[in-house]
């Protein structure tokens, strides 16, 4: 299976030439797992969609989770539960990797959020990828399934 690794899809349509909770308990049972399904990308008047999987996995205040597999070392932003399904995805930067010729890019996520419904999980994030003299803006969706 795929991650979504967001750097590598955004390779393919981007040339390069968090948070902290602690608040009430929510039940977060249901957005914990593996996803697996598709990622579209859209940077620079490009779209790019793909097969992708991430995990979501607790982190270590009471309402806050990890959407890991968005950078290329399979770390990811923090994100806080409002309601058990539901969540609020923090501003987070992956660690400077290769996306396409650049050795040096970041994958920057601004924000987002994310909803499940009929055993469907729908993510909608925004940021920017920049390195190697380039920066574009960039919005992703992932739509998946345990």
């Amino acid at each position: 299976m795929r991650r979504i690794m967001f750097g590598l899809v955004l390779a393919g349509s981007v040339a390069c030439g968090g948070g902290g909770g602690g608040g009430n308990p929510v039940d977060r049972s249901q957005l914990v797992g593996l996803w697996t399904g598709t990622t579209t990308l859209n940077a620079n008047g490009q779209s790019a969609t793909s097969p992708a999987s991430t995990h979501i996995s607790n982190a270590s205040a009471s309402d806050e989770i990890v959407w890991g597999d968005v950078c290329g070392n399979g770390s990811g932003p923090n994100a806080t539960v409002t309601a058990p399904t539901a969540f609020s995805i923090h501003a987070f930067s992956c660690p400077p990797g290769q996306i396409g010729s650049c050795s040096s890019a970041v994958f920057a996520v601004s924000g987002g959020q994310a909803s499940l419904s009929g055993g469907t999980l729908t993510i909608a994030a925004n940021g920017t990828v920049s390195g190697c003299g380039a920066n574009a803006a960039y919005t992703l969706s992932f739509t998946g399934h345990k």
